[in-house]
C-alpha cells in the first residue's frame, strides 16, 4: 500500500489512469511507491527469470521521471533496455509480469509494439541519445513544450553510436534530456577513460558538448530527482543529468556482487541439456594454446563474464582485454595487433557483431589479416527474444575478403579449431557456436577430426544438410522417421565458407531427396548455397528449412525452433514428406 493513499502498485497497474494516479500523490508518498514496485521485480524475477541487479537500481529513477514527465506525450528511451522493468511496471504491465520474457508476457526489453509507452526498442545500446534526438524532431512529438528522455546506463555511454549521438544534441535536438544512470557498471565494471575518472569526466564531456550539466544526484533520492526534473522542464532546454546508483538496491547479495546477479536464469529450463558446455570448451581451448602462445590476445567487449572469459583474464590479465561496450573498436583493435604480429581473437555475441560488420570487412578482410572471430550465441536467443538471435551473421560473415566460416556443434570441435585457427591461420577466420551444450553425435562420447565435412549417420533414402547446434534436432528427427521406412544420411557441414564442394559430392546420395536444415535466415545461408550448385551435386529434389521469419518471440528454444519449424517434430514430418514425395 502507498500509505494513507492506499494504492498499490497491483491496483495501479490493473486501472486506466493509474499514471495520472501516481502524479497526484505527494511526493512525499514515492518512496512507498517505490518500496512496492522493488519488492514486485524481487518476488518475480527470481521466479521468472530476467535481468536482476540493473532493473533494481533504476527504481527511484524511474519513478521520479514519470512523476514529472507526461508519458507517452513526453518520450522516455531506455538505454539498455533491460533497466526498464519498474517503467514497465508503472506503465500498466503488472498484469502478467510473471510471464516476463515469454510468448504469453512482456518483453525484457522496451518494444514498440508493447506499449505506447515503450517510445523506441532497444534491446542492445547506445542508441537512446539518437533516438531520443530523432523523437524531438519526429512528427509523433505534437505538443510544443514536449521533452524526450534518452536514459542511458550500465556502460553504454562508453558506446561510440551514444557518444556519435551525444555530440548531436546541442544541434539537432529539441528539449531533450540525457539522463546518465552512473552504476559504475556494464555486465562487468564499467571500462574507458570516462568511467575512470567519473567525477569530472562527465561534466567536463556534457560541457564541450554545449550542454547544461546537473549532478552528480543520488539516484536513490527520488524527492531530489523529482525536483531536479521539474527544473528541468522550466529550463525547457536539453540537459544532461548525472544521477548516481547502486546496482542491485533492495537485494543485499545483488548489491554486493552485481555482476553474479545481473540476471537470474528462469527456473526449471525447458532446454537446459547436459555435457560441455561450447563456451568452456573455448575457454579450455584458450588455457592451453596461451601458455604455448606468448603472443596470443583475446578481446572482449564487455562479455567476459557469459563468454566465460572471466577466470582466463585473472590468469593472463595483460592479454585478455576487455574494452566495454565498443564492438566496432574491438575489431578494429584486434586487426591492428594482428598486423604488429600478434595472434588475435576476438569473442563477441552474434547479436552484437552486427556493428562491427564495417570493421571486418575493412580492417580484417580487405587487409587480409589472421584474425579469429568467436562468434557466439548463434541461432535463437531463447528468453531475450527477437533482439537478441544469432541468427543474421552469416549474409555479413560470407562477404569479408578471404574469411573462412565454421559452425560448429560438439565441444571437440571447437576445441580443435581454436587451436588450429589461432596457431595457423593466415586470413581471417570465424567460428560460430551456440549457447549451451555439445551436441551428442557419438553415444560414446567420441570426437571426429574437424573436418568440412562429415558423414555423421548413413542412410539410403535422403540426405539431410546441417549445422550447428539444430543438429540436435535432426538427429532426433531422423531416429523418428526410421518408423516409416526412412533411413536418412545425416552430413554436417562444419565449413560453411568456403564449401568442400567435392567433400559434398562424395558426401550427397545421388539423385536423392535432400534436405538442408539451419538454424540461420535464409540469406547466405548453407541452403542458398547448395541451392546454386544442386547441378554439380547431383541431389534430387531439395527443401530448404531455415529461419524465415525471425521475429520469434522470447521463450524457450526448444519454442522458437518449433516456431520456426525446425524442432524434432516439424523436422520427421518434412522429411517424410520429402521422401515419399
Amino acid at each position: 500500500m502507498v500509505g494513507g493513499a492506499s494504492v498499490s502498485i497491483e491496483e495501479l497497474g490493473s486501472q486506466e489512469g493509474y499514471l495520472t494516479r501516481i502524479r497526484n500523490l505527494p511526493v512525499t508518498k514515492l518512496p512507498e511507491v517505490a518500496r512496492d514496485i522493488r519488492n514486485t521485480i524481487m518476488s518475480i524475477v527470481p521466479i521468472c527469470g530476467g535481468h536482476y541487479a540493473s532493473p533494481l537500481g533504476v527504481v527511484e529513477l524511474s519513478i521520479a521521471l514519470h512523476y514529472v514527465f507526461c508519458s507517452p506525450v513526453d518520450k522516455i528511451v531506455w538505454d539498455t533496455g533491460h533497466q526498464a522493468y519498474a517503467h514497465k511496471l508503472l506503465t500498466g504491465r503488472i498484469g502478467g509480469f510473471e510471464k516476463l520474457r515469454t510468448p504469453d508476457g512482456p518483453s525484457g526489453f522496451p518494444t514498440i509494439t508493447e506499449s505506447e509507452h515503450d517510445a523506441f526498442g532497444t534491446g542492445h545500446c547506445s542508441t537512446a541519445i539518437a533516438a531520443a534526438i530523432g523523437l524531438s524532431r519526429s512528427a509523433q512529438v505534437k505538443v510544443d513544450d514536449a521533452f524526450c528522455v534518452a536514459v542511458i546506463g550500465d556502460g553504454a555511454l562508453a558506446g561510440g553510436p551514444a557518444l556519435e549521438g551525444l555530440a548531436l544534441v546541442k544541434d539537432l535536438g529539441t528539449r531533450v534530456v540525457v539522463v546518465l544512470n552512473d552504476n559504475g557498471y556494464a555486465i562487468s565494471p564499467t571500462r574507458g577513460a570516462l568511467a575512470q575518472q567519473r567525477e569530472r569526466s562527465y561534466r567536463q564531456l556534457a560541457h564541450s558538448m554545449g550542454l547544461r550539466f546537473v549532478g552528480p544526484l543520488n539516484g536513490h533520492d527520488i524527492l531530489a530527482l523529482v525536483q531536479a526534473f521539474q527544473q528541468i522542464k522550466l529550463w525547457g532546454d536539453s540537459v544532461f543529468l548525472q544521477v548516481t546508483t547502486t546496482k542491485g538496491t533492495g537485494d543485499v547479495q545483488a548489491e554486493a556482487d552485481p555482476v553474479r546477479r545481473y540476471a537470474i536464469p528462469r527456473q526449471a529450463r525447458a532446454d537446459s541439456s547436459p555435457g560441455e558446455s561450447m563456451q568452456h570448451a573455448v575457454t579450455r581451448a584458450l588455457h592451453g594454446i596461451m601458455q604455448e602462445v606468448d603472443s596470443l590476445c583475446v578481446i572482449t567487449p564487455g562479455m567476459s563474464e557469459g563468454a566465460g572469459l572471466a577466470t582466463l583474464a585473472k590468469r593472463y590479465p595483460s592479454r585478455v582485454l576487455d574494452v566495454g561496450i565498443a564492438e566496432a573498436s574491438a575489431v578494429t583493435l584486434g586487426a591492428a595487433l594482428a598486423v604488429g604480429g600478434g595472434r588475435v581473437m576476438v569473442h563477441l555475441y552474434s547479436t552484437f557483431l552486427q556493428r562491427a560488420a564495417d570493421q571486418l570487412v575493412h580492417d580484417v578482410g580487405l587487409q587480409h589479416l589472421p584474425l579469429v572471430v568467436l562468434v557466439d550465441r548463434v541461432g535463437f536467443s531463447g528468453d531475450d527474444g527477437p533482439t537478441h538471435h544469432g541468427i543474421y551473421d552469416l549474409p555479413y560473415l560470407r562477404v569479408v575478403p578471404g574469411i573462412a566460416v565454421w559452425s560448429l556443434s560438439e565441444a571437440g570441435q571447437v576445441l580443435q579449431a581454436v587451436a588450429l585457427a589461432v596457431r595457423k591461420s593466415t586470413g581471417p577466420v570465424a567460428i560460430r557456436i551456440s549457447k549451451g551444450a555439445s551436441v551428442c553425435w557419438d553415444n560414446e562420447g567420441r570426437t571426429m577430426p574437424l573436418t568440412a565435412v562429415s558423414v555423421r549417420r548413413t542412410g539410403l533414402d535422403l540426405t539431410v544438410l546441417t549445422h550447428g547446434r539444430i543438429s540436435e534436432q535432426v538427429l532426433r528427427a531422423c531416429q523418428r522417421v526410421e518408423e516409416h521406412g526412412i533411413r536418412c544420411q545425416v552430413v554436417e557441414v562444419a565449413r560453411l565458407w568456403p564449401l568442400d564442394v567435392p567433400a559434398l559430392q562424395v558426401s550427397i546420395l545421388p539423385d536423392c531427396p535432400l534436405a538442408v536444415v539451419e538454424e540461420t535466415i535464409e540469406a547466405a545461408s548453407l541452403g542458398e548455397a547448395i541451392g546454386v550448385l544442386s547441378g554439380d551435386l547431383r541431389c534430387g529434389r531439395m527443401l530448404h528449412l531455415p529461419i524465415r521469419n525471425g521475429n520469434v518471440p522470447a521463450g524457450p528454444v526448444g519454442f522458437q525452433q518449433a516456431q520456426a519449424g525446425i524442432d524434432e517434430h516439424s523436422l520427421a514430418k518434412a522429411f517424410v514428406e520429402l521422401a515419399s514425395s
